[in-house]
C-alpha cells in the first residue's frame, strides 16, 4: 500500500518550484510544500480486535516502511473506515495526534478511465 497526500490550497504549493531545483527557489518555498505533503508505504492488514462489518471498521496501515515524515518509518498508521453511496464512497479518519486529524474521501468513477481521456485532458 502507498499513499501520497499533498495539499490542495493554492497558496500551500507555489506553482513557480521545478525539478531539479533552480537558483531563484527558496529553502522557504520547498519547506512549504513538504509541509503539507505527506507520502508513506508498507503492508496494511484489517483490524479484527475492533468491532466491524462490511461497510465500518479499521485499517491499519504499516509497519511503514519508508516515510517523506522519518518518525513514520516503522509505525502503525490506524485508519476508521466507512463505504457509503452504495460502496462508491470510501472515506478513511485518523487521528495525528496533537489535535490533528485527517479525512481523507475516495469516490469511485463510473466509467473506466482510458488512454482516450488522456488525449482528451491534453487537448483542452
Amino acid at each position: 500500500m502507498s499513499a501520497v497526500l499533498t495539499a490542495t490550497a493554492a497558496d500551500l504549493r507555489p506553482m513557480d518550484l521545478t525539478l531539479p531545483a533552480e537558483a531563484n527557489q527558496t529553502d522557504a518555498e520547498w519547506a512549504l510544500v513538504g509541509k503539507h505533503t505527506l507520502a508513506y508505504s508498507g503492508p496494511f492488514y484489517f483490524n479484527q480486535t475492533i468491532k466491524h462489518n462490511e461497510t465500518v471498521g479499521q485499517v491499519v496501515h504499516g509497519p511503514l516502511i519508508t516515510s517523506t515524515l522519518p518518525s513514520f518509518v516503522g509505525s502503525l498508521q490506524h485508519r476508521e473506515f466507512s463505504f457509503s453511496d452504495d460502496f462508491d464512497t470510501l472515506h478513511l479518519v485518523g487521528d495525528l495526534g496533537h489535535g490533528t486529524v485527517d479525512s481523507l474521501y475516495w469516490r469511485k468513477l463510473n466509467r473506466a478511465f482510458t488512454w482516450n481521456d488522456v488525449g482528451t485532458l491534453y487537448a483542452g
